[in-house]
């Protein structure tokens, strides 16, 4: 079962986590350490405590810039070429479009 984090709170290292949408329903979750995988810029923006530099922080985030990524995964029978044989991935930054036949 997945819960939505509505909010952290670094006074009492504590996240806030909505437990039922419609009951409205929440709990707080205390944490030592906190490892996210959402944006900084979202993350620094459902934090909440007295801390003085947090208005600051929030402020500084709002201008950060980041890209977004999509991850295609395509397989091929047969070996690869001895090139790609040590290869796990491959980047193409100019890629727009890739079209299959």
């Amino acid at each position: 079962m997945f819960h939505k984090v509505t909010g952290i709170n670094i006074d009492t290292n504590s996240v806030i986590v909505e437990t039922d949408s419609q009951l409205e329903a929440v709990q707080e979750i205390q944490f030592d350490s906190l490892i996210s995988t959402v944006p900084l810029d979202v993350v620094i923006n459902m934090t909440n405590g007295e801390d003085g530099s947090l208005k600051n922080m929030k402020d500084l985030s709002s201008q950060l810039v980041y890209s977004h990524t999509h991850m295609i995964g395509i397989g091929l029978k047969g070996q690869p070429p001895q090139m790609l044989v040590n290869k796990s991935w491959m980047y193409f930054p100019d890629l727009i479009l890739l079209s299959i036949e």
